[in-house]
């Protein structure tokens, strides 16, 4: 049977966006682990609105919405022509419209979420969030000290902490942190770390640019940890914009014109280090999302060619501003301000207009770009896990995430270059593949945090709530599989049957990906026994006619049994990871002639997924609230080996 005419007509489930997790183009990593996801979080169903309970905003004057109006500082906006586009007038913020904190809010559906400081912000106003934000702060608490006063970002922390959280929990009669559950928190903090306090410093005395950004980010790191334990779980970090480039900045250049590189690449670096401190946040934290919008990259790319993105000015700023021959970063009050003003990038001598404001939240939003927004956009951040507390995982290597480092078996990924990709300068974690597994790439859709393997000494307390992975390489479904493999017994698919209470498992998935190291043992013993080619050939042939029926059973009446268990303790919702082309392997074909795909194993693992369609078909009839998936692993990934640019790779 040729592999167009494999392609199943049963009815396979595949929502588009398990489908595109589970989608893989380089089958050459290993012998026969697959290269992670391609196109994660590209079209993701569209049907969902994306819903938050509200927002809390922390940072700069880039989001500042008026709290600066009622502190003693220069750093005000609550003049004309600030707000010149703005329904309200000048409230404070420093454009002349929205601020990206507003239109981030329009996106999310969000109303205008009212400024810390104003008096009148108490009651059901604080229930969809509020705004921290102000002119002149910093992640130091000396930044801004130039300009008066101001709430440093340390100050905001406080403010929500010992204020805002306390009046929210008297609101809703609730004093558990889960409160904050379905609220995004924003933080737009850096750019006064820059041009009020590092470059402001006399030259002799300041430090270095990596010193001064890895001052910052572990400052950050410490303030991101404070929201984090009392109960702020998703994040929305704005890096520091491209300052080189800003008015206020190009004016101390000797031409007045260039954007001043050197500063630029200081905002940069801050980029890179705040990408690894996100990194590690989300796999340190359980339950915890981090993004970072790269706003340095989006506006670049306006000044770069501002035509192209709508805009007639990427250079000057829209409005008069104050001080000697117009070298300030404030508009002059009642002063001039230009005509078609979000055609404009800077409306003074630093900030955006609206029209800026607005890209930089439509593609935090939606852009599947990670230089632009990373690991994933707002929409993904902030979607619906679709009903699941949680994941189980179960199955071999395929799933694997770190059990076999903990025990005796030759079969580990504990070791580069397993992992190169999986952080900067390579980490690997037992995932038998360059970066993230399947079911990292499923649990990144459905939003959650990184499932923990059952065996590290770490599961344990919280990072037990969100699930856990039993998954063992070289096990199988049969309690057989793999043992020859391994120096001491492997944990099989019987043995990872630990589960909570049976009244939380309904609101659990389960995920199995398992069955294919039990062909591989059938039909390679050399890779474990060394027998010569002919003798597997031999083998491979008297087999197709004979045993692979009884195999067959076996298989598939081992597997309904361990459905009947789980559903016996109360799983309800299963996922399965169907068996892939196995014959298209590397280590399958290295024993055909031209190193073509072993047609005969193809078809038995599609014979055995055809056979799986029918046995859950048969459960579901018998288990009523038995609720299922087979993501089609077998035909995705002969699309890619038949045509590697189906996926966009080489």
């Amino acid at each position: 049977m040729t592999q167009n005419n494999m392609a199943r007509d049963h009815t396979c489930l595949q929502a588009p966006s398990l489908v595109l997790c589970i989608t893989f183009p380089l089958l050459l990593f290993a012998s026969y682990h697959i290269h992670p996801c391609i196109a994660l979080y590209q079209n993701g169903s569209s049907k969902s609105k994306a819903k938050v309970k509200g927002m809390f905003v922390f940072g700069t004057s880039v989001v500042d919405d008026g709290n600066n109006n009622h502190l003693f500082t220069l750093g005000k906006a609550n003049y004309e022509p600030y707000g010149v586009d703005f329904p309200l007038g000048p409230t404070g913020r420093f454009s002349n419209g929205k601020t990206v904190a507003d239109r981030i809010g329009d996106l999310l559906g969000l109303p205008l979420i009212p400024p810390f400081a104003d008096p009148q912000t108490e009651g059901e106003l604080i229930v969809h969030g509020v705004n921290f934000g102000s002119a002149g702060s910093g992640i130091l608490d000396e930044t801004g000290v130039v300009e008066g006063n101001r709430f440093s970002l340390n100050e905001q922390i406080r403010n929500f902490e010992e204020v805002t959280l306390l009046e929210l929990q008297d609101l809703l009669r609730n004093k558990s942190t889960s409160i904050l559950d379905g609220h995004l928190f924003l933080v737009a903090s850096g750019n006064n770390d820059f041009l009020l306090n590092y470059l402001i410093q006399p030259q002799f005395s300041r430090p270095t640019v990596p010193a001064f950004v890895t001052k910052l980010i572990s400052t950050y790191a410490s303030q991101l940890q404070k929201l984090y334990n009392v109960g702020a779980r998703k994040f929305v970090l704005l890096t520091v914009y491209p300052l080189g480039c800003s008015p206020v900045v190009k004016k101390t250049a000797l031409d007045g014109k260039k954007c001043v590189e050197t500063v630029n690449e200081a905002a940069h670096y801050f980029y890179k280090q705040l990408i690894r401190l996100v990194d590690g946040l989300n796999e340190r934290l359980p339950g915890s999302k981090f993004v970072v919008v790269n706003n340095y990259k989006i506006i670049i790319d306006i000044i770069k060619n501002p035509s192209e993105k709508g805009f007639i000015n990427g250079a000057d700023p829209c409005c008069e501003l104050l001080g000697v021959l117009g070298v300030g970063l404030s508009c002059r009050e009642g002063g001039n301000v230009c005509e078609d003003r979000n055609r404009h990038v800077y409306f003074d001598g630093q900030h955006n207009t609206e029209g800026v404001n607005a890209i930089i939240a439509k593609k935090a939003f939606s852009s599947n770009l990670k230089t632009e927004v990373y690991p994933f956009n707002l929409k993904q951040l902030i979607k619906s896990n679709a009903g699941f507390n949680g994941m189980f995982v179960f199955g071999d290597s395929i799933v694997d995430v770190g059990n076999n480092n903990f025990i005796r078996t030759r079969v580990k990924a504990n070791y580069l270059p397993y992992g190169i990709d999986f952080r900067a300068g390579g980490f690997p974690t037992g995932r038998f593949t360059n970066r993230k597994n399947q079911a990292d790439c499923l649990g990144d859709v459905l939003g959650f945090p990184r499932i923990p393997a059952f065996s590290d000494p770490l599961t344990k307390g919280p990072r037990l709530s969100f699930g856990v992975n039993y998954a063992s390489a070289g096990s199988g479904t049969l309690d057989s599989t793999g043992s020859t493999s391994a120096v001491g017994t492997l944990p099989n698919l019987e043995a990872q049957q630990g589960c909570p209470s049976a009244d939380l498992l309904p609101h659990y998935l389960f995920l199995f990906a398992t069955g294919s190291n039990d062909f591989l043992a059938y039909f390679l013993p050399e890779i474990w026994n060394s027998v010569t080619l002919e003798s597997f050939t031999a083998n491979l042939t008297s087999s197709l006619a004979t045993e692979i029926a009884d195999d067959f059973n076996k298989l598939i009446f081992q597997t309904m049994w361990y459905m009947q268990r789980l559903y016996n303790v109360g799983a309800r919702k299963f996922a399965f990871l169907d068996i892939g082309p196995l014959g298209c392997t590397p280590v399958a074909r290295a024993a055909m002639p031209k190193k073509a795909c072993n047609e005969a194993m193809n078809y038995v693992a599609f014979l055995f997924n055809t056979q799986l369609i029918r046995m859950l078909n048969a459960i579901r009839s018998q288990m009523p609230r038995f609720r299922f998936i087979v993501i089609n692993f077998f035909q995705i990934s002969l699309q890619f080996t038949a045509n590697p640019l189906f996926g966009g790779r080489v």
